[in-house]
């Protein structure tokens, strides 16, 4: 079975060695490596030219800047591999990442296999990323724990770590390039459509370097409203499939409203959370506090309060 893995990058001359550099010592090699490079403004392709990596095969493509869609399709339509292995730039892999993504392919006929996202605890060196960390263990923990391999019941794909048949993937129609973000739910809702099977695998794993969205609020509150917009967006392009669905926001109830708006919704709070001011706070109190600030202010109100 042949593997291509596709890592599209913007801008990501801080961070673009460090998954290539995690896929030098994997203890099966792919057979290809593609990083399309969309148009990045700062140096990409300087580090990437001047950088020596262990990686033979691997294939360094520049576009004009298209959107993270668009540059998934163009790493998917260079690929000549039987089994498409989507990779984010900020991310690093277990050494075991395309043997676990490879030998599921062999087992799991025809599906999708979503892998584990796990962030990186050692630079979560604030209270907002220790509770970044804690959500995401909160998450793993609701998935069955007796099992490595799980069928999900909803419409799932992470497109910083996941693989599939590139036959499947152009067939499906790849990613949808009117989307600048949420276009892997949009892949994960068609393919649900057409009755293919999608897993969380828990031994494919990569570790999350993406210190913005670890360890700022505002940086989550930013990322919460762009993932509104697009899936807002996704409502008004396609109702027929997403209209109804597990992303559709569920407007509060009239108590919720006061309480979000009077004490959430203001920078006051958003700065208190950024600034640790609310450590005299017990830890469980604290956590409520910062999901209730992500909620309010990415999700249900993102108009309230500039950034």
């Amino acid at each position: 079975m042949t593997v291509s893995i596709i890592i599209p990058t913007y801008n990501g001359a801080n961070k673009i060695c460090n998954i290539l550099q995690s896929l030098e010592n994997q203890s099966t090699a792919p057979n290809e490596i593609i990083v399309v490079v969309d148009g990045s403004t700062d140096n990409t392709m300087d580090v990437l030219s001047n950088t020596i990596f262990n990686l033979p095969q691997l294939k360094i493509i520049e576009q004009e800047n298209r959107g993270r869609a668009a540059v998934r399709n163009r790493g998917a339509s260079i690929a000549t591999s039987e089994v498409l292995i989507f990779l984010d730039d900020d991310m690093i892999a277990h050494s075991n990442l395309i043997e676990e993504h490879i030998t599921f392919h062999k087992t799991y006929l025809a599906s999708i296999c979503v892998g584990v996202l796990i962030p990186n605890k050692s630079i979560a060196n604030t209270d907002y990323g220790r509770y970044r960390v804690w959500l995401n263990d909160q998450w793993n923990k609701q998935l069955n724990p007796e099992e490595d391999i799980v069928l999900l019941s909803y419409p799932y794909i992470c497109a910083a770590n996941f693989s599939l048949n590139k036959i499947q993937f152009i067939a499906i129609g790849s990613f949808d390039e009117r989307l600048n973000d949420a276009e892997d739910y949009d892949l994960a809702v068609r393919f649900e459509k057409e009755k293919t099977k999608i897993y969380l695998n828990k031994k494919c794993v990569v570790v999350n370097n993406d210190t913005d969205a670890i360890l700022n609020c505002t940086n989550t509150i930013k990322r919460q409203r762009q993932y509104r917009y697009f899936h807002q967006k996704l409502i008004k392009l396609k109702p027929e499939i997403h209209k109804g669905g597990i992303r559709e926001i569920i407007p509060p109830n009239k108590l919720k409203i006061f309480v979000y708006k009077t004490f959430f919704c203001t920078k006051w709070m958003i700065e208190a959370v950024n600034n640790e001011r609310l450590l005299f706070l017990p830890k469980r109190i604290r956590y409520k506090i910062y999901d209730a600030v992500i909620t309010a202010n990415g999700v249900l109100f993102p108009d309230l309060v500039e950034l």
